[in-house]
């Protein structure tokens, strides 16, 4: 199984991809890598992170099973769901393009406002409620069993985070385990 060289750095601290939600962009210690190759960023457009690829919601139909059916299987170094799966009524698909798209050892960072916050509640278009047990279910279910190489991920980070009690988040780092 291939391994990323900044895969370990960001296991090793787990906070430190959350600086790229904060400040827009890439974290120097990515940024200035330029072995790195793509690094997708799914949301919407207002949100951007320099130096990703944005992938714009609704422009991008993440509900589809194949949603990224033009990006080649184990192309992407990592990718960054910013406000996102919230939004799909099925993130699942999303989540096994996702898993074919990127290279093994690759990060997936993704953030999503926990389910019983009012961050979730308060916006109507909001679809699926996420905590923190959601990616342990996902990923260990027996009821998920079927699909199992649909989702080839082991969880690398899982914490609800906040600047308030009203805007609850639930920050995750899935790693892509081939």
């Amino acid at each position: 199984m291939e391994n990323l060289d900044y895969c370990d750095d960001v296991i090793d601290r787990p906070l430190a991809f959350f600086e790229m939600g904060m400040a827009r962009g890439l974290p120097e210690w990515i940024s200035s890598d330029d072995r790195l190759g793509t690094i997708l960023h799914l949301g919407p457009g207002a949100k951007n992170i320099i130096g990703t690829v944005p992938m714009e919601f609704p422009t991008w139909d993440f509900d589809k099973p194949e949603c990224l059916s033009e990006i080649p299987d184990n192309s992407c170094v990592g990718a960054i769901a910013t406000h996102l799966l919230e939004h799909l009524a099925d993130p699942r698909h999303l989540i096994r393009e996702v898993g074919r798209v990127l290279k093994d050892g690759a990060p997936f960072n993704i953030i999503v406002p926990h389910g019983k916050s009012d961050l979730f509640i308060q916006d109507l278009d909001h679809k699926t409620a996420f905590n923190l047990e959601t990616w342990k279910t996902l990923l260990s279910s027996e009821y998920y069993e079927k699909d199992k190489k649909g989702f080839p991920f082991k969880l690398g980070f899982n914490a609800i985070m906040g600047i308030t009690e009203s805007n609850v988040v639930v920050v995750t780092q899935l790693i892509k385990t081939g």
